[in-house]
């Protein structure tokens, strides 16, 4: 990956320099037009009759003015160029940012980190099944992604604790919300996130947390995060619970229709499931190979090694941690 990736930031730098040699290029071309335009009325003023030389003058005027307009717009494509590809840079860095701290708060139990890409999936199929764009899915399901991450400064002791949570365990683990949304901080490139991390458990009828919205004002992408989080939650395997089938799953998120969950949301759910384009119940393996993928490459190592080596090393296995 490291040379695929020294590979892409050289040819980025070289197309980079060869923009900025064209730019050098053009503008000696042009300047050297102009100066021999500016000596050819120069010379026709003193061997060339009245009229032609004002002939010349305006044909030099209107030769720079075209060619200025060229150079300009021209010079506009280019900064565009530019920008847009920037602009895409910036946009996979943000996308590669939020998926490595989403991931990070879900590594503590390598069996559950697929939950995050089962979520992102399930709320793009969301998004397209509401009528939305493929940009706006693909935005919406990359935004879902950080639904948990604020858990990643909630204990383990709480998070894969087998049991029933007491009311000072589950007043703490409904922190997690609050804190995802303060480390997404105040930018606008992740007022998706930001929105999705803060209210994704917040209930149709106004009964969720932690602010309480209701209806409409729960923003679409907490909405959609919602219902693909509780489905994948259920028909997986949590410390506390056993995986649900999904029939019976599909069930649980209609019958809140209204309450917990957007009624709209509840309805392309079910669209979703009458054309088996929901995802089925995931088999478990001893390493999530997502999870595994996007750690660096020392920690994934680590992760990948057998139970017993890591046991011998002092390096115990990361608990589990529940979908709540």
């Amino acid at each position: 990956m490291a040379t695929r990736e020294t590979v892409k930031a050289g040819r980025d730098t070289e197309g980079r320099i060869h923009i900025a040699r064209r730019y050098v290029r053009r503008r000696e071309a042009i300047g050297l037009l102009l100066w021999v335009a500016a000596i050819a009325v120069v010379y026709g003023t003193l061997v060339l009759p009245f009229y032609l030389h004002l002939l010349l003058v305006f044909l030099w005027l209107l030769g720079s003015g075209v060619t200025f307009v060229g150079l300009t717009r021209q010079n506009l494509k280019d900064t565009e160029s530019v920008f847009e590809e920037s602009l895409c840079r910036i946009s996979e860095a943000h996308e590669e940012l939020v998926t490595q701290m989403a991931v990070y708060s879900e590594a503590k139990d390598a069996l559950t980190g697929e939950h995050l890409v089962r979520v992102r999936a399930i709320a793009r199929l969301l998004a397209l099944e509401l009528g939305h764009s493929d940009a706006d899915a693909d935005a919406l399901g990359k935004a879902a992604v950080a639904h948990d991450l604020g858990k990643i400064a909630i204990p383990e002791a709480v998070l894969g604790k087998p049991g029933r949570l007491t009311p000072e365990e589950f007043g703490l683990i409904k922190q997690h919300t609050v804190i995802g949304a303060r480390v997404l901080g105040t930018s606008p490139l992740f007022d998706l996130e930001r929105q999705c991390a803060r209210h994704h458990h917040e209930w149709w009828d106004g009964n969720g947390y932690p602010d309480g919205l209701a209806g409409d004002a729960i923003p679409l992408v907490a909405r959609i995060a919602s219902v693909a989080d509780v489905y994948d939650a259920l028909i997986t395997r949590r410390p506390y619970k056993e995986p649900w089938p999904e029939e019976q799953a599909v069930q649980y998120i209609k019958e809140r229709a209204g309450t917990q969950f957007d009624p709209d949301v509840v309805r392309a759910f079910a669209g979703l499931d009458r054309a088996r384009k929901l995802p089925r119940r995931p088999v478990e393996a001893p390493v999530a190979v997502a999870v595994i993928a996007a750690l660096p490459d020392d920690r994934a190592a680590s992760l990948a090694r057998p139970t017993s080596e890591r046991v011998l090393n002092s390096q115990p296995l990361p608990p589990a941690k529940p979908g709540r």
